[in-house]
């Protein structure tokens, strides 16, 4: 039974992080590993960080950035179309999630 759990905890505490990775947040593992599938809800809920640049960088993109014309609205909506496939990863995350608790679940209650 204990063994289970200790299982359960950590496979929450890497899916948390694997999403948390995913939108540059530091601390899914332990949301995933001490609330399990809440903790997973939680990072799931949590706003994307965007990256830190290099100062230099910063830099060279601000000065790239003004040379460049706008992009039409097509060109905006095909970029974000390409994030679907985030989506789904984090939907069929929760789908095993699910379906590991329910299995666990089932194999603990009384018949």
């Amino acid at each position: 039974m204990i063994v289970i759990l200790i299982i359960q905890a950590f496979l929450f505490g890497f899916i948390a992080n694997y999403v948390a990775n995913e939108k540059n947040i530091d601390s899914g593992f332990l949301w995933g590993f001490f609330l399990g599938i809440i903790g997973l809800l939680v990072v799931i809920g949590l706003p994307a960080k965007e990256k830190e640049k290099a100062p230099i960088v910063k830099q060279v993109v601000n000065t790239v950035d003004h040379k460049v014309a706008t992009k039409t609205r097509e060109e905006i909506l095909e970029e974000h179309m390409d994030d679907g496939s985030n989506m789904f990863v984090t939907v069929f995350i929760i789908i095993v999630s699910v379906v590991v608790i329910a299995s666990v679940l089932a194999s603990i209650s009384p018949n």
